[in-house]
């Protein structure tokens, strides 16, 4: 199945760019690095709207080359892509097997409990293997950049 979200196969295929001839630049990092910052602080603070991070991703595909953003096109990166990824980088997945409803009941400090356990926010997409791609490529940029 096809990676759907679009910052999830930004990222990912930025990482998978290391260590070829269309690797970030240390210039383009500098360019890089605080969008990403930005995509992960309106991801986290869940206030971010969707047009808020689409907009980031646009200026994030700009700061690429027509060649990197072919490059990770052609990867065709995958949910099974992300999840390799997130296994090799000690990062948990859910199953999604929660049963629809197991919240009710609980008292909302209990539900945010039950959720940040399970590396969820109430607005994320993705949980925590989207949040720490976000981190690793943000980590990655500053590496290139200093």
């Amino acid at each position: 199945m096809a990676l759907h979200s679009a910052r999830n196969q930004l990222a990912l295929g930025t990482l998978n760019l290391a260590g070829t001839p269309a690797a970030v630049s240390p210039e383009q990092a500098a360019a890089l690095l605080p969008l990403w910052q930005a995509v992960r602080a309106t991801s986290q603070s869940g206030g971010g709207s969707q047009t808020e991070v689409n907009a980031l991703l646009t200026q994030i595909e700009a700061a690429l080359t027509e060649a990197q953003l072919t490059a990770i096109r052609d990867q065709g990166l995958t949910q099974t892509d992300l999840q390799d990824w997130a296994t090799a980088n000690g990062v948990t997945l859910g199953t999604g097997g929660g049963e629809p409803g197991s919240g009710q009941g609980l008292s909302p400090e209990a539900r945010a409990t039950r959720q940040a356990e399970q590396g969820r926010t109430p607005n994320s997409s993705g949980g925590g293997a989207s949040t720490a791609l976000v981190d690793a490529v943000a980590t990655y940029l500053a590496l290139l950049n200093s």
